[in-house]
């Protein structure tokens, strides 16, 4: 009978909180997929170096699932604190008909356990579709082709999903069987009638507390800018802490702050049903300010995981775009050490490594470093725009290396480029790294000359070098001429090749030998000097690898984050529409249109999904300029196609949950209405 009587609840809770079941189902879904990717690889013809990125993702999506656990566990559990004091009447008439408290625990332990049954189920399923089309979208990801499609099934992500999802469910019959035990007659069959009590009552209470929160907000928008994110330094953590409590602080105020206002405006006040709204919102302001507060630090959560990962991606995808410029060599290994700087790196590779060079390699050349005796800051000072120097500090201390002209020719004869002309008294520069790059272009630009060894060199070219040099980055590089290069102490050397025939087969050998197949290790094992190494293909394949990984983990948190709060919040103001059913019958009763009902409904609905987002919004705006304050050094900024990105997913998904709570409430309003026997 119990059990019949828990299908039954089910059943018809499933009508009034679908949200709630879709989010759970979705949840599952989403989970699953992000978990089953280990699976996928075995119908991905992937390289050995993409297997060491997917190893790496694996890893990622591991650590992610735990704390993305905790955020579904919190969306779980809070959700059913609403389904709960939705029945609490119901849960009263069962207790004033003579049912025990341990025998309405077993009905709520009975619905939850089919509950998990249903979305564990539906989701499970869903996900396992979905994973097919998530294969595809690995492929793409890491350019790769598709060896064999089969149907993909992935034991340990299932395993996995029941484990985390059954811990949760768990938790939720625990906190079930607690609110059970502890509650009263009196308050589950009065608790629908009982509005919250108003702790903001005066208007200048509400003034004081909305002027702290601009102050604290404004005060942590000018930590974070001044930071730039660049550091976590005590202007970082202030900002968070002031953020938090200006943004609690804000809505607190806001309802109280808002009646007055409206109420102050007659004509505004006394339309349509706006009284009516209003003091329905300022009724529940002590579980609003606090759900609110909550689900705008998610929304700012979402729209900054989207966001940035999204900007990283278009940096990661560039880069691969530009793999001519930013590894022109099929191989490059450098040697660093200034103890060993003329270590003869193409006999250590034929004798130590095993490598035939002369059947592998088309075309090497050993290229030498010199110690120019400059630091950065005599090539950056001066440059930094609106920058601090502070940002710049550890290139300001670098030692600034050159090369000779016949060496840098070279390097231009292997990639089949024209030889360089440079004058005597003279020099070239280049930069590749994206931090320093607008600096060293100022510096070329400006015309100032740099004293080398006693020698005044005057800029040969008022740009940068195109073409750069070995695989790494350099802040700044000077080409000089041989007559004053060779008189310098050498301060390293880098080894550049071209492949000799299929270069796949060559890259194989030498990743095998040189680097024991650890490609994005980049560590040659020798006794002696320090050696890197990089190859053209791996470049590529890195850079696919961490747009795909980056890419993946943003969807997954930005869309987990997401779909937490505005399942939040539909589930609230679905809740709400339930226990003000005998208002709108009132309504009806004294002659409100149904149109204006719902158009009333509407308005408290777009408060509740609309000031979150948009306070979510204005921090995001500052935290996207913080941030790109910072990506500016490394990547150029947040680009404009990640921002429109962002907001399509936010658009879609947050959207979607406001029609859908709309019209779920408009749902309960109409059937309380038709039902009524009056």
């Amino acid at each position: 009978m119990f059990y019949k009587l828990a299908f039954k609840n089910v059943t018809k809770s499933l009508k009034d909180y679908l949200v709630y079941f879709l989010t759970l189902t979705f949840g599952v879904c989403v989970f699953y997929v992000f978990n089953s990717i280990e699976a996928q690889q075995a119908m991905l013809d992937l390289s050995q170096s993409q297997h060491v990125m997917i190893e790496m993702l694996l890893i990622l999506v591991d650590v992610l699932s735990v704390f993305v656990s905790f955020v579904l566990a919190f969306l779980i559990l809070y959700a059913n604190t609403f389904m709960i004091k939705r029945r609490k009447k119901e849960l009263g008439i069962y207790l004033l008909l003579g049912m025990k408290k341990s025998r309405i625990s077993a009905i709520l332990l009975a619905e939850t356990a089919i509950i998990a049954l249903i979305s564990l189920g539906v989701g499970l399923l869903l996900g396992v579709f979905a994973s097919q089309g998530m294969a595809v979208l690995t492929a793409h990801m890491f350019d790769v082709q598709i060896s064999q499609f089969r149907f993909i099934y992935s034991p340990s992500a299932c395993g996995k999903t029941l484990l985390y999802f059954g811990i949760i469910f768990v938790l939720v019959m625990v906190f079930n069987s607690i609110n059970v035990s502890r509650c009263r007659l009196i308050d589950l069959l009065t608790a629908a009638k009982k509005n919250q009590e108003l702790k903001v009552k005066k208007l200048w209470l509400s003034v004081v507390l909305f002027v702290i929160s601009v102050a604290c907000l404004g005060a942590a928008y000018y930590m974070i800018c001044t930071n730039g994110m660049s550091e976590l330094d005590g202007y970082f953590y202030g900002s968070i802490i002031l953020g938090s409590i200006g943004t609690l602080l804000f809505f607190l105020s806001l309802s109280g702050f808002l009646l007055r206002v409206v109420k102050s405006c007659k004509r505004l006040y006394l339309k349509n049903l706006n009284m009516f709204v209003l003091r329905q919102i300022n009724s529940k302001i002590n579980s609003t300010y606090v759900s609110m507060t909550v689900i705008c630090i998610l929304l700012l959560l979402a729209i900054g995981a989207l966001g940035l990962t999204s900007g990283m991606s278009d940096y990661m995808k560039k880069m691969t775009n530009d793999v001519d410029a930013t590894t022109p060599y099929d191989l490059t290994v450098e040697n660093e050490s200034l103890e060993d700087a003329q270590f003869n790196i193409e006999q250590y590779l034929q004798q130590s490594m095993g490598l035939d060079t002369e059947a592998l390699f088309a075309q090497r050349h050993t290229a030498v470093l010199r110690d120019s005796g400059l630091q950065g800051a005599q090539i950056f000072q001066g440059f930094y725009g609106e920058e601090p120097a502070s940002s710049y500090a550890m290139y300001n201390e670098l030692m600034v290396p050159c090369m000779s002209l016949s060496d840098y020719n070279a390097l231009l004869n292997l990639l089949g480029k024209e030889p360089l002309a440079l004058p005597e008294g003279t020099f070239a520069l280049f930069s590749n790294l994206e931090i320093t790059h607008n600096m060293a272009a100022q510096f070329a630009a400006s015309g100032k000359a740099l004293t080398v060894n006693g020698q005044t060199l005057q800029p040969a070219f008022s740009q940068l070098l195109p073409t750069t040099v070995g695989n790494s980055t350099y802040p700044a590089l000077l080409v000089l001429p041989d007559s004053v290069a060779l008189s310098m102490e050498p301060s390293g050397s880098i080894y550049a090749v071209t492949y000799r025939g299929d270069k796949n087969q060559v890259e194989e050998v030498v990743l095998d030998k040189l680097l024991n197949g650890d490609a994005y290790s980049g560590m040659v094992e020798s006794d002696g000097p320090y050696l890197t190494a990089m190859t053209r293909l791996t470049f590529v394949q890195m850079s696919m690898g961490y747009q795909a990984m980056i890419l993946f983990i943003g969807i997954y948190l930005g869309i987990v984050f997401l779909i937490a709060g505005a399942a939040v919040l539909a589930l609230q103001q679905l809740s709400e529409a339930a226990d003000n059913a005998t208002r709108y019958q009132l309504l009806r009763k004294l002659g409100v249109e149904q149109k204006m009902l719902g158009r009333a409904i509407v308005s408290q609905v777009s408060i509740y999904f609309f000031i979150p987002l948009g306070l979510a919004i204005i921090h995001s705006i500052v935290g996207i300029y913080a941030i790109g304050k910072t990506m500016m050094l490394y990547t150029g900024g947040i680009s404009i196609n990640s921002i429109l990105i962002t907001a399509a997913i936010v658009l879609l998904v947050y959207g979607g949950y406001f029609l859908a709570t709309c019209a779920g409430c408009k749902s309960i309003a109409r059937g309380r209405i038709v039902e009524d026997p009056n």
